[in-house]
């Protein structure tokens, strides 16, 4: 199934944003109103309104209507301000944490967003640290401030969740699910452990303080088996293609391929790790030289993927819908599609195995069968 134009269009506009390249103009012969709300509302979907108007910037041929030109900018300046609170949020809280003599190593987030060529034009959502073994330390010291620390069974068992200024904060024991489907995850994350070490992180500089950032082969092994699990769920958006794409243009000549593949054909993941990198190439325009061989085309499955898994998800706009039943209805619907994609990209052992623990994830907690996460 080919793009459509609007689509199409998108994309367009998000590798003009990451590159600095005029977009085609012909591109945008004929566009109207619709259309260009159409991609207003598919940026906004993906995680790209930042990078999209980066792209319009670009072009002097691809005039926006005047309402919707004035709604993406403020949009823009929520986002670029956003980034600004989480910034110095960031600042304080690892003042606060030097100060008790703990480390922060800060995991994604406004980390990897100083990859791209505007970091507040990366969308983004939480903070997620890792303190170097301090955990506890970290968690008591917020329950010492009175603030609220979730964990255990609460959360995901991997990071504790409190805000602090309002921001939602996780802090992570551990960095990769590893039971049931993925379980095979356990090798990498033990991997992982070996490569983070404080002495051979990067730093980066916020305000009057420096956090640790994890060394390259850490977040080549990190972030594609973030972005893995997600697509297990359908929980990717195209925002995580631009990710790993800003990613591998940096750090590329930093990155240890053949390890990166030997590890994950080991680990049952090399398919989806391929995919989704060959997604990243075709759909950002990152050149296939930055992917090594984790770049192997597979049109059918990428297509699949894009439009089902990514663009057009099935049933994506739940909020109108409200009756028990018809939540029930929807769910199964969505899981039918989640296994047919995992059977696709990790086999059916895999996917008998995703189904077996969402299974008993919902009846631990049989009341979230019948309602949406707010």
């Amino acid at each position: 199934m080919a793009l459509n134009p609007n689509d199409n269009r998108l994309f367009s506009l998000l590798m003009s944003g990451l590159w600095g390249i005029p977009p085609p103009s012909d591109l945008f012969i004929g566009i109207n109103e619709e259309d260009w709300q159409y991609i207003f509302k598919q940026a906004s979907k993906q995680g790209l309104m930042g990078i999209v108007y980066d792209g319009l910037s670009q072009s002097n041929k691809t005039v926006l209507p005047r309402s919707l030109q004035l709604t993406w900018a403020v949009n823009v300046d929520a986002m670029e301000q956003r980034y600004n609170k989480h910034y110095q949020t960031l600042e304080q809280l690892t003042a606060l944490y030097r100060q008790e003599g703990i480390r922060l190593m800060l995991l994604k987030g406004l980390g990897l967003a100083a990859a791209y060529p505007i970091p507040s034009h990366r969308e983004g959502g939480d903070i997620d640290i890792y303190l170097f073994g301090d955990y506890e330390k970290g968690n008591s010291i917020m329950e010492a401030m009175e603030i609220k620390v979730d964990k255990g069974k609460t959360v995901n068992p991997k990071h504790s969740v409190f805000h602090f200024k309002s921001i939602p904060i996780e802090n992570h024991k551990w960095f990769l699910n590893y039971e049931y489907a993925f379980k095979h995850s356990k090798t990498i994350e033990d991997k992982l452990y070996g490569l983070i070490d404080y002495k051979s992180c990067e730093t980066l500089k916020i305000g009057n303080e420096m956090v640790y950032i994890p060394p390259p082969m850490f977040n080549a092994f990190y972030l594609i088996m973030h972005a893995v699990s997600h697509l297990s769920g359908f929980g990717v958006v195209v925002r995580h293609l631009c990710d790993w794409a800003v990613f591998l243009k940096k750090y590329h000549h930093n990155i240890d391929f053949e390890e990166l593949k030997t590890i994950f054909a080991e680990t049952g993941f090399l398919k989806a790790v391929q995919v989704f990198t060959s997604l990243t190439v075709h759909y950002t325009g990152l050149p296939s030289e930055y992917a090594g061989p984790l770049y192997v085309p597979d049109p059918e499955l990428e297509n699949k993927l894009l439009h089902k898994g990514i663009l057009h998800k099935v049933y994506e706009d739940v909020s109108t819908i409200k009756h028990p039943f018809k939540v029930l209805y929807v769910k199964i619907i969505r899981l039918m599609e989640n296994n047919k994609m995992n059977n696709l990209l990790h086999g059916r052992i895999f996917t008998l195995k995703y189904f077996y623990a969402i299974l008993i994830k919902r009846l631990r907690y049989p009341r979230k069968i019948f309602r949406f996460p707010k």
